[in-house]
């Protein structure tokens, strides 16, 4: 609970810039700065960042929910204790390694992705052992084309 408490106390725990319309597609996307910076500020990490877990609230406030794995960073999940999302797990993490303040960074960039296609990535594949290893090798989904190669930027940063 005590992690639960000191989000809590941060109302803005993703920052909502607003939609942007791309002009060759029509499309919307949200534009928004991860705020798991304040999760983070307080030592802790998400640790099952996922789409299913952003919230919209009002059209004009956007939250991460389920904090239920978050944990402090210095009291880690044990080692080999796999939890989350397949899709949006770290490769380190699918190797057994701890959850860090970087694995929830990776996993934003899967919903940046995902806000780019519409779809969760690998979506079209098992969740299975075949996909963990093409994630632990490298692969990650294709760039959706017209995607702003600024987004791409920050994508592949993460």
């Amino acid at each position: 609970w005590k992690c639960h408490e000191s989000c809590l106390d941060s109302y803005d725990i993703i920052y909502f810039h607003g939609f942007t319309r791309n002009p060759d597609t029509l499309k919307y996307m949200t534009v928004m700065d991860y705020a798991n910076k304040d999760i983070h500020h307080q030592n802790l990490i998400h640790c099952d960042f996922h789409d299913g877990n952003i919230l919209n609230h009002d059209e004009s406030k956007i939250y991460i929910s389920d904090l239920g794995l978050c944990q402090p960073v210095k009291s880690f999940l044990k080692k080999y204790d796999i939890y989350g999302v397949m899709p949006f797990m770290a490769p380190e993490v699918l190797r057994g390694k701890s959850y860090t303040p970087s694995s929830d960074i990776y996993s934003f960039s899967m919903v940046m992705w995902e806000f780019t296609s519409g779809i969760p990535p690998f979506n079209n594949r098992a969740h299975d052992l075949h996909l963990s290893l093409s994630i632990c090798k490298g692969e990650r989904p294709q760039i959706i084309v017209n995607t702003p190669q600024c987004y791409v930027d920050l994508m592949k940063k993460c």
